[in-house]
């Protein structure tokens, strides 16, 4: 299974059927598989420094996405954004 492309896939469906429950849903689902592969780790220290470093990366990545959407420093709410400016075929290659 490409992980990848079934995560951009269904930000694709989000952004074609958006709502605020979908929106909330989707963010839902996303956390409760990563908490879901976080407690299968058998040491629970090992699985709060991987949350931690997961987190991390997270807000780093949105971040840099942020700044690099936002660089015209032209305010959109989240609803513009999905709608008119999320591209899910984009990739970070």
């Amino acid at each position: 299974m490409d992980y990848d492309q079934t995560v951009l896939e269904m930000l694709g469906h989000l952004e074609a059927n958006f709502s605020d429950e979908a929106y909330a849903q989707l963010a839902k689902s996303l956390g409760i598989g990563l908490a879901t592969m976080l407690s299968r780790i058998g040491d629970h220290a090992l699985m709060h420094t991987l949350l931690q470093e997961i987190f991390t990366a997270i807000e780093q990545q949105a971040c840099d996405m942020h700044n690099a959407e936002h660089s015209s420093n032209q305010e959109v709410d989240a609803e513009t954004f999905l709608r008119d400016y999320f591209q899910p075929t984009k990739t970070n290659d």
